[in-house]
């Protein structure tokens, strides 16, 4: 939903003079946004792991928060290798 909200925002990606973001910029703002760092990815890892192992539930929602800023921190690490290889 965010990377269609990108182009809504900057439109279509082309080669005019007139668009605010590069190719370049582009391509780092989708390895940015596309990652798994959202909260419905960790609402359906609890979900899912929760009946699992429903004795360790508390434990599992203690590091959601965790999981999300690494989850975060990866997915900006991507955009920045891309950035760099581009």
């Amino acid at each position: 939903m965010a990377y269609c909200g990108v182009f809504a925002v900057v439109g279509v990606p082309s080669e005019s003079a007139a668009q605010p973001l590069t190719c370049r910029s582009l391509t780092i703002v989708t390895y940015a946004l596309c990652g798994f760092s959202n909260l419905g990815s960790i609402g359906m890892t609890l979900a899912a792991m929760t009946p699992v192992v429903p004795t360790r539930a508390a434990d599992l929602t203690e590091l959601a928060g965790i999981s999300m800023i690494a989850g975060m921190c990866a997915n900006y690490l991507n955009a920045a290798i891309a950035g760099m290889l581009i």
